[in-house]
């Protein structure tokens, strides 16, 4: 008589276990499929990116959304998609990229870290220019051609005291504004085109006599009126390290390929001269990327660090090995 009490609640127990078994298991959020309104989002992200991102073809897009979508698994809300927002920002490496959400969150890739640095002036023989360029700030085209001038009046004097050859010292030139500099050097760099902007969708050259420059797509005048330095052969030292950036960087472009010239010191920080204006999204989002890359003389395009022709680590060792080239050549 007392078995089937012993039997019954291990009965009891084995159909509370099977009823456990075959109940629908919850979904984790991962394993949820991505609401489709935040897919479409998605997809319309990456389509973007496609439209503004320089060099697009160099891009496997199906690979982007791919990623994109996977890293957003789950994902119900755009919020929940900033991994795949993430995810496709860091795929199309774009030191520029960025994403700001409608309510200020920021989503991207690391920023590359450009250590700045001081530099001191070399002590040089009276054949032997040097030039320490410095960027200018964004004050207006006053400014930027006040500093334009006064770049072009140290190389006049230098020209004049009888400076053959140069050291332009780029280090620790960060960021900056662009046509000052550019036009300010452009009598040294060289004749013809010196480089090119290549945006996403044409390309405008740069000539070393030219007084305008574009910059996102603006043109921006300096007239310094007819200035040219003595026909003399003259070799150019470019000085360049990890705190050079941005303008910085296209300055040590314009000069590569020109003939008597190299590039000494370390790799510079590798970003790109000028960042996109934001580009807004149907939900107040916006995006930004790099405006251009630059294309050197001859054609070759730089998309990071800029690798001198001599790498030197030490600043006196640097700045003897440039001045033993410029003085002979060797």
């Amino acid at each position: 008589m007392t078995a089937p009490l012993i039997i019954r609640p291990l009965l009891l127990a084995g159909m509370l276990t099977l009823a456990a078994a075959s109940a629908p298991r919850a979904l984790a959020a991962q394993d949820q499929p991505i609401a489709s309104d935040v897919k479409a989002y998605l997809r319309q992200f990456v389509n973007k990116l496609r439209e503004f991102r320089v060099g697009s073809d160099e891009v496997d897009w199906g690979q982007v959304e791919s990623k994109a979508l996977a890293a957003a698994a789950g994902a119900q809300t755009i919020t929940d998609a900033h991994p795949g927002i993430r995810a496709a920002l860091v795929e199309i490496r774009d030191p520029w990229a960025v994403y700001r959400s409608a309510s200020g969150q920021v989503v991207g890739p690391d920023q590359p870290r450009c250590v700045r640095t001081t530099a001191t002036a070399p002590s040089v023989p009276a054949d032997v220019g040097y030039l320490k360029a410095t960027p200018t700030p964004n004050r207006g085209i006053r400014a930027e051609r006040e500093a334009a001038a006064a770049v072009r009046t140290k190389l006049k004097s230098g020209d004049d005291n009888g400076a053959v050859h140069w050291i332009i010292d780029l280090r620790g030139y960060f960021m900056g504004t662009l046509p000052a500099a550019v036009i300010g050097l452009s009598p040294i760099m060289g004749d013809g085109t010196v480089f090119k902007m290549q945006y996403a969708n044409n390309v405008v050259p740069f000539n070393a006599n030219e007084s305008s420059i574009k910059s996102n797509g603006d043109e921006l005048q300096i007239d310094l009126g007819r200035f040219k330095l003595s026909s003399q052969k003259r070799r150019i030292a470019v000085l360049v390290d990890g705190g050079t950036a941005g303008v910085g960087e296209l300055l040590a472009i314009a000069f590569m390929g020109r003939s008597n010239t190299r590039v000494f010191g370390t790799p510079t920080c590798g970003i790109p001269p000028m960042r996109l204006v934001p580009q807004k999204l149907k939900d107040g989002a916006e995006f930004s990327l790099s405006a251009f890359h630059v294309q050197d003389r001859d054609g070759r395009v730089y998309r990071g660090p800029i690798e001198p022709t001599e790498r030197i680590e030490g600043e006196s060792e640097l700045f003897s090995r440039a001045l033993a080239w410029v003085s002979t050549g060797k």
